[in-house]
C-alpha cells in the first residue's frame, strides 16, 4: 500500500507539471500507468526534472531509458546525478523528428572542442574514427566512447578498400577495431568505407565480421570549401529551408576547425526546428530494426 502511495504522489507530480490539473491524476489513476520497468528508446534529449520537487536537474537525458512509471506525454525515468541515482521526470515530445550526426576520419586536435559542444548541447553523435588517429589521440577516443557516443570502423589507414583483396580489407577492418577495443574497452558495432567507395569484396568482408555498411543522406562536403557558410549550404536552402529531413544522417569531418565551427552552428539550427539527434544504431533502430551485416544503409 506504501509502494502505491509513492506511486500515486509521482503521478500527480507529473499530471500537476504537465497539465496542473490535480483532478485528472485522481480520475485517470488506475489507468494511467503504464510500462512498470519497461525498457524502450526514447528519440529525444530532455529536459529534466526532479521528480520529489519538480527541480530541473543539470542531467542529459540518456535515449535508452527505463520507464517507472508514465502519465500523458511525461514520463519517470531514474537518472545517474552525481554519485547516486534518482527519480527524473521528462516530457515525451510529439512527432519527434530524428537525425544523425556523424564524424569521419577522426579524432584530431578538433575533436575535443567538438565534444565539448556536444556535450554543453547533450547531443550525441557517431564517430567513425581510423585506428591510427585512435592510437595518436587515444584520450580522445576515450571520452567519445565514456561521453556517450557511438565509435565506429573507419579503417586504419583511410584506404580505397574497393582497390583491395578481401584479406586485406579484413584487415584493416580487424587492426582498427582491435586499436579501438584496446584504446577505449568497447568494439565498433558498425563500419563506414573511406570515401564511401564499397564492393561486393568490401561487403561480404563486412558480413562476415558483423559490420552493417553505413553510408550517408546529406554530405555536407566540408572537407571541400572549409568555410562555415558554405558547409550550411548543404543544410539550408538559399530560401531558408531546410535540406535536411527525418531520419537523415549527416556525414561530416572532424579533423577540420571550419567543421567544428560548422557543427555548433548546424546543431542549434537543428535543435532550434525540433530534431532530436541520435546515434547511427539508434537511427537505423528506427528505421529498420535490427540492421544486416554487410547491408548497406544511407
Amino acid at each position: 500500500m506504501k509502494l502505491k502511495n509513492i506511486v500515486f504522489t509521482i503521478l500527480l507530480l507529473l499530471t500537476i507539471l504537465s497539465t496542473n490539473n490535480v483532478h485528472a491524476a485522481l480520475n485517470h489513476y488506475e489507468s494511467s500507468v503504464q510500462s512498470i520497468q519497461t525498457q524502450i528508446y526514447i528519440p529525444i534529449v530532455a529536459t529534466l526534472f526532479d521528480a520529489i520537487n519538480g527541480n530541473p536537474v543539470n542531467a542529459i537525458a540518456p535515449q535508452y531509458v527505463t520507464i517507472l512509471q508514465q502519465y500523458d506525454n511525461w514520463i519517470l525515468i531514474p537518472t545517474w546525478i552525481g554519485e547516486k541515482w534518482i527519480n527524473t521526470a521528462a516530457r515525451l515530445p510529439h512527432n519527434a523528428q530524428i537525425i544523425a550526426l556523424t564524424f569521419d576520419d577522426g579524432p584530431s586536435r578538433h575533436t575535443d572542442r567538438l565534444l565539448d559542444a556536444l556535450y554543453e548541447r547533450g547531443v550525441p553523435a557517431t564517430f567513425f574514427v581510423l585506428g591510427s588517429r585512435v592510437e595518436r589521440y587515444p584520450d580522445t577516443a576515450r571520452r567519445i566512447v565514456a561521453e556517450g557516443h557511438e565509435i565506429g570502423n573507419h579503417t586504419f589507414g583511410h584506404p580505397f578498400l574497393t582497390r583491395l583483396c578481401a584479406d586485406s580489407i579484413y584487415n584493416e577492418l580487424i587492426w582498427t577495431s582491435n586499436t579501438i577495443y584496446h584504446t577505449t574497452g568497447v568494439r565498433p558495432s558498425l563500419m563506414r568505407p573511406p570515401y564511401g567507395a564499397h564492393n561486393q569484396t568490401v561487403r561480404n568482408v563486412a558480413a562476415e565480421l558483423g559490420y552493417p555498411v553505413i553510408m550517408w543522406s546529406v554530405d555536407t562536403r566540408d572537407w571541400e570549401r572549409r568555410n562555415v557558410n558554405a558547409i550550411m549550404s548543404h543544410i539550408v536552402r538559399p530560401n531558408g529551408t531546410l535540406r535536411v529531413r527525418h531520419g537523415h544522417n549527416i556525414l561530416m569531418h572532424d579533423i577540420h576547425s571550419t567543421t567544428v565551427d560548422a557543427a555548433i552552428v548546424m546543431v542549434d539550427l537543428l535543435l532550434s526546428h525540433g530534431f532530436t539527434f541520435v546515434t547511427v544504431s539508434e537511427l537505423l533502430e528506427h528505421r529498420v530494426g535490427e540492421p544486416i551485416a554487410g547491408q548497406v544503409y544511407n
